[in-house]
């Protein structure tokens, strides 16, 4: 996969830039490396004698509920949880590892999954629409009726992936960097979002 330089050639065209949000999850846990701890750094205001009082950092164990951790998951390891049914639309989960994840019917709607790795995860039945997964890693996954519609894929691997078809490549955007296996037919053309 091709790193953030790389210019690709998109064969269905760009999707808009868009800002992106982050959410809590109850009832899971998540670590940040790195990326927690300048959260929870906070700045302490001056004392008399124009010295900074140090900010006391509050102890987060493996185990706190993710409402008290920093509401982001870039970077995040989530590798293995059970993120099922969750609501995640426009969820910035760049770099986040979700390896082994359930993520069985899950709203990823516009959601950023840039460099994320997603090797083996379930995304059985989510919702991928107009996602962004720039060089994501999907090895393995299972994309068993995934809504992979206006979904980047620039640079993804989705070697291996499980259950994935023709009409659901034919729905995302894909560049010749993306990975794919050779029983996947690229050059159908692309399919046209209905509504009922």
């Amino acid at each position: 996969m091709g790193g953030a330089g790389r210019k690709g050639h998109d064969r269905h065209g760009a999707a808009p830039d868009r800002p992106y949000r982050s959410y809590a999850l109850r009832g899971s846990s998540a670590q940040h490396p790195g990326h927690g701890a300048r959260h929870l750094r906070a700045r302490s205001p001056a004392t008399p004698g124009g010295h900074t009082a140090s900010a006391q950092k509050p102890a987060v164990s493996e185990a706190a509920d993710i409402h008290q951790l920093p509401r982001s998951f870039q970077g995040a390891n989530l590798a293995s949880h059970d993120l099922s049914y969750r609501y995640l639309r426009y969820a910035d989960l760049r770099n986040a590892d979700l390896s082994h994840a359930n993520l069985f019917m899950a709203d990823l709607t516009g959601a950023c999954l840039r460099d994320a790795r997603l090797t083996h995860a379930d995304l059985s039945a989510a919702n991928l629409t107009h996602a962004d997964l720039t060089n994501a890693d999907l090895s393995g996954a299972n994309l068993l009726v995934t809504d992979l519609y206006d979904t980047r894929l620039t640079g993804a691997s989705l070697l291996q992936a499980r259950n994935l078809t023709n009409e659901q490549i034919r729905g995302a955007i894909i560049d010749r960097y993306t990975r794919l296996d050779p029983g996947i037919d690229i050059t159908l053309p692309r399919v046209p979002r209905t509504t009922i």
